[in-house]
């Protein structure tokens, strides 16, 4: 949050992620992961998005699936979505 301005000011590339800690497919239902993720959750979600818009940001992805846990499986998921993402600006 305290970063905000300078990452819209230099047109910083966001990627956030934070899912609801619900288990899917991927797994990841145990409780550190969970525990993490209903934290974060609230933490990234609404206050730093608006925030981040409100301060001329327009350079990020805010990504809030339905379901996923604070674990690998589902990071590895976001990395592949990302990659498109990563290359097109990376060049």
């Amino acid at each position: 949050m305290v970063q905000i301005p300078a990452l819209v000011a230099a047109n910083t590339r966001l990627w956030v992620y934070a899912a609801t800690a619900s288990r899917m497919s991927l797994g990841g239902g145990d409780l550190p992961a969970t525990f993490l993720e209903g934290l974060t959750i609230r933490n990234q979600r609404d206050v730093p998005r608006t925030t981040y818009i409100a301060a001329g940001g327009h350079n990020a992805v805010f990504n809030f699936p339905d379901a996923g846990t604070h674990n690998w499986a589902y990071w590895g998921q976001q990395l592949q979505q990302m990659k498109p993402d990563l290359i097109s600006y990376l060049g």
